[in-house]
């Protein structure tokens, strides 16, 4: 292979791709941070709107974006700031 040049790297025996835009209910992606950027969009867009629009996702979670586990701790910090009106 010649992105791995100095090193052997063994022939492909298998491979999935996804193809999510054909997958029907799959048409999803992640965010992420621009090079040089600081993650400051992530706070900002978790924001709510007048204390009644809260937002939730793994785009509202500075501290693990672009995972599950961002989206799930997201939903479950706007649930707390809703429980709390």
């Amino acid at each position: 292979m010649e992105l791995f040049k100095e090193q052997e790297v063994p022939e492909l025996v298998k491979y999935f791709v996804t193809c999510w835009r054909k997958t029907c209910g799959l048409r999803m992606s992640y965010s992420f941070v621009k090079t040089g950027g600081s993650g400051e969009a992530y706070d900002i867009i978790a924001e709510n709107v007048l204390g009644k629009v809260f937002f939730a996702g793994e785009a509202t979670h500075r501290h693990f974006p672009q995972t599950v586990a961002g989206a799930i701790l997201s939903g479950v910090r706007e649930a707390s700031k809703i429980a709390a009106l």
